[in-house]
């Protein structure tokens, strides 16, 4: 891992026990402020938090070391088999084999290791012992607390915040000049954040041409009162601040959201116009196969004149519907039943609406001459079945769009 990682100059220098010189600005250093008089000595160097009592330091990491050598030697108990005493001074040895003796029970525990379930049996008496795994009555806990704690302290750092409880803490100093304090005792470590923020991002910079940029940490107080931030909210939709004053508080850029706002209601406006443009083309084709052709309208002007010319030979009374038509049917009771005297306005609608039914399906001229018959019989039905008709047609277009969407409808 490390060869994957490190250039080949330098894993040669370290082959051939050279020094390995880096050019300028390669390497940040996060050093640590020190005192003006051990600038000299240190050459350039920080001093570390904990040199300020190096000698907890050094008595932690023989502690570590300590504790390590009991694990090791005291963690696992020793087990001991051995025959038992037959009383007094006298030899076990004297009654027994040992060889035999040693045979029977390193067999009874590869068996026992083979099987732990098993029954095994021993022609011996056993004496069992154990030696060792005092490792927890060994280790000491307390004075590596004490020590740890001591460490802490020396650097600033509250014990209450490494034991993930703040309880202690708030109780001794307050909880607003307690954490104020501790934010003020490490501005130094996040200024030096902000700083190898800025190299790092601008050493990427160099390599993918970005332009100098300056970078830092986003800063988050640890002392944050929710109430606080929620009035504060309150106020600016009140209009008594403004709303960079609040929502910063909840880390939001106003400035920008209201820049992102305004392009949203651009973007929902173009979306608009262009589902309108693509309605209206929708419309101009259905427009575009209804009417009909030159030769259909000169068909229809003949028509018409026929029916002009009936009907001033017949004293200006108006034409006769044609038979079959949804007018005849309407004057009939075949379709919607009548719509003269006693005619309720549910039955006008529903007649309206069955005319329309029929109409939408039918050919252009068979509309236009039953359409232009229900004029000159019945103005109030007509305007129903004109305002149904054009009801259907718009249904008819949705509904095309959404089939030609679903590929259902090829798109021409």
């Amino acid at each position: 891992m490390f060869l994957e990682e490190t250039p080949w100059e330098v894993v040669e220098a370290i082959c051939k026990g050279a020094e390995f010189e880096f050019s300028g600005d390669e390497i940040y250093h996060m050093a640590f402020p020190v005192v003006a008089s051990s600038i000299p000595n240190l050459k350039g160097w920080g001093l570390p938090p904990f040199m300020a009592d190096f000698e907890t330091a050094v008595m932690v990491t023989m502690l570590d070391k300590y504790v390590e050598t009991i694990l090791v030697e005291y963690l696992m108990p020793f087990r001991v088999l051995s025959p038992p005493s037959a009383g007094g001074t006298k030899d076990p040895m004297l009654n027994m084999n040992m060889r035999d003796f040693v045979g029977c029970v390193m067999s009874m525990i590869k068996r026992h290791r083979r099987n732990p379930t098993d029954w095994n049996f021993l022609p011996y008496p056993l004496d069992y012992r154990v030696l060792g795994g005092e490792a927890k009555s060994l280790i000491p806990v307390d004075i590596m607390e004490h020590f740890e704690m001591r460490l802490l302290h020396s650097m600033g750092i509250p014990p209450e915040f490494y034991k993930s409880s703040i309880t202690g803490f708030q109780a001794a100093a307050g909880p607003l000049i307690g954490f104020k304090m501790f934010e003020r005792t490490w501005q130094h470590f996040a200024n030096q954040l902000n700083k190898w923020a800025t190299w790092i991002v601008n050493k990427q910079g160099d390599l993918m041409s970005w332009e100098t940029v300056r970078a830092f940490v986003k800063p988050v107080s640890l002392y944050e009162d929710p109430e606080i931030r929620g009035l504060k909210l309150q106020l600016s939709a009140a209009g008594k601040i403004s709303d960079d004053t609040a929502m910063s508080t909840i880390g939001v850029d106003a400035a920008q959201e209201r820049k992102k706002l305004l392009d949203q209601e651009d973007q929902i406006a173009e979306e608009m116009e262009e589902r309108q443009r693509r309605l209206d083309n929708q419309m101009a084709n259905i427009q575009a196969v209804t009417i009909p052709g030159p030769g259909q309208q000169v068909l229809m002007q003949e028509e018409q004149a026929a029916m002009a010319a009936e009907q001033q030979q017949g004293g200006g009374g108006g034409a006769a519907p044609a038979p079959g038509s949804p007018v005849a049917a309407t004057q009939t009771g075949g379709i919607g039943g009548a719509t003269g005297v006693g005619a309720t306005i549910d039955d006008l609608l529903a007649n309206a609406d069955q005319i329309a039914q029929q109409l939408v399906v039918s050919d252009p001229l068979t509309r236009r001459r039953t359409l232009s018959d229900l004029k000159h019989q019945d103005e109030a039905l007509y305007a129903q079945v004109k305002a149904r008709l054009s009801e259907l047609e718009n249904q008819a277009a949705t509904q095309g769009v959404q089939l030609a969407r679903q590929g259902q409808v090829p798109v021409q």
